[in-house]
C-alpha cells in the first residue's frame, strides 16, 4: 500500500509546466434538462454507463437510480445508509456508503443482481468524491482532510493524501472540505468546496495510477 503523503506533497505553485488554470470570459451555456425527481431528493454523484444510462447517487434516499438518455428513471439499488461517491464498472458501480461523521464506511459493488460489500472503510468519516485510478480508486473525505486509496480486487485501503489545505469544515462556515476528485493526464485534481479552490498533488505521486 501507498504510504501517506505529507503536506509537502501538494502542489500550490504556477510552475509553468504544472497544470495552470488561465481566466477567459464567462458565458452562459446552453443546457437541457434531462431528467427530474420530486423536491426535496439530493442528487449527489452520477456515472455513465456504456449503453448511455446514468447511474446517479441520491444520498437523501439512500439509493442509486438509473436515469436512461429519454430522462425516464427508476431504483437500481437501496441501501441502507447515504450513497455519495460512485465509479462505473460496466453497466454496473461502485459505490461508497455510509453515515456522515461516522466511521461506519463502506465500498460496496451495485449491479443487476445485487448489492455485494466489498471492504469496510474505516478511514473514512464522510466519504464524497470517488475515482478511478487504473487498477485502485480512491476517495475524498470532506470531514477528515484526506484521500484514502482503496484497491477493490484485495479489499484493502490506506490513507493516500492529507493535507491541510483539503480541510474545509469552520464553525462559521459549516462546509464540506475535499469533495470532488478526478484523475487526468496523470494529474489528480481535487476540489475543496468550503476553500472554493481546486489543487493537485504533485505529478510524481499521480504517476502510481497511469498505467
Amino acid at each position: 500500500m501507498s504510504r501517506r503523503r505529507s503536506g509537502a506533497d501538494v502542489n500550490t505553485s504556477l510552475d509553468a509546466r504544472e497544470p495552470t488554470h488561465e481566466p477567459g470570459v464567462t458565458r452562459v451555456v446552453a443546457a437541457e434538462t434531462i431528467a427530474q425527481w420530486a423536491p426535496g431528493t439530493f442528487l449527489e454523484n452520477l456515472a455513465a454507463r456504456p449503453d448511455g444510462s446514468w447511474l446517479v447517487t441520491i444520498p437523501s434516499h439512500n439509493r442509486v437510480d438509473l436515469v436512461q438518455p429519454d430522462g425516464s428513471h427508476e431504483v437500481f439499488a437501496r441501501l441502507p445508509n447515504h450513497v455519495t461517491g460512485i465509479v462505473a464498472d460496466g453497466t454496473a458501480a461502485y459505490v461508497l456508503t455510509g453515515s456522515m461523521r461516522q466511521h461506519d464506511w463502506q465500498l460496496v459493488h451495485v449491479d443487476e443482481s445485487g448489492i455485494q460489500t466489498i471492504c469496510d472503510l474505516p478511514e473514512l468519516a464522510f466519504g464524497n468524491g470517488l475515482a478511478s485510478a487504473s487498477d485502485h480508486l480512491l476517495a475524498a473525505d470532506s470531514a477528515l482532510s484526506r484521500v484514502v486509496r482503496i484497491d477493490p480486487r484485495q479489499g484493502t485501503a490506506s490513507v493516500w493524501l492529507q493535507h491541510e489545505l483539503l480541510a474545509g469544515f469552520t464553525p462559521t462556515i459549516p462546509m464540506p472540505g475535499v469533495n470532488g476528485i478526478t484523475l487526468r493526464h496523470g494529474w489528480v485534481y481535487i476540489s475543496n468546496t468550503g476553500r472554493a479552490v481546486h489543487l493537485s498533488p504533485q505529478r510524481r505521486l499521480a504517476r502510481e495510477f497511469s498505467g
